[in-house]
């Protein structure tokens, strides 16, 4: 899997207001270890969490598995 061009905890942290992981834990109903697991790289995201994530933060859910860029390369002819 491709290393996104940024991580889970930049997103939560540019969030207006930033949020600890405890608190984007408590608003996606996701246990708060586990963002702690997804952002520093010990479980990826299944689809259910993904789709929340990506919801959450406005991202593609391609976003979130692999950087802001992956959905438009895909596109090209």
């Amino acid at each position: 899997m491709t290393k996104p061009k940024w991580t889970l905890a930049e997103l939560r942290k540019q969030h207006e207001p930033a949020l600890t992981q405890r608190e984007l834990a408590a608003r996606l109903n996701i246990p708060a270890s586990t963002i702690g697991m997804y952002e520093i790289g010990k479980r990826v995201p299944g689809l259910p969490n993904a789709r929340a994530i990506a919801r959450f933060f406005g991202v593609a859910t391609d976003d979130i598995f692999f950087g802001p860029s992956a959905h438009r390369s895909q596109n090209k002819p």
